[in-house]
């Protein structure tokens, strides 16, 4: 897993930039809960490193397996459920915490 550190929070347009994505995209993802965004308005969003991280999961999502935004909403919820269940899981058994 590659992890991605921002020096400061980036605007939508260099986010679109780093994915590859269009605005419209990203703001279906923000409205759908899929990214956390700061600030009211797209021209004032800004996003951290973990909202470009689930972007570029996103667009992976996308491109790879065709899903629209519902989709991807649904798949990246299911694998944080997991990777916390997994979590969860080590902690009971006494395993070093993964990813």
């Amino acid at each position: 897993m590659t992890i991605l550190v921002l020096e400061s929070p980036i605007g939508l347009r260099r986010l679109c930039r780093l994915t590859g994505a269009r605005p419209a995209w990203v703001a279906e993802l923000v409205e759908l809960g899929v990214l956390e965004v700061r600030g009211e308005r797209p021209g004032r969003w800004r996003f951290d490193d973990e909202a470009l991280s689930r972007s570029l999961r996103a667009r992976r999502l996308a491109i790879d397996l065709g899903l629209n935004p519902p989709g991807i909403a649904l798949a990246l919820d299911l694998a944080d459920r997991l990777r916390r269940t997994r979590r969860e899981l080590d902690a009971l058994r006494g395993l070093p915490a993964g990813p």
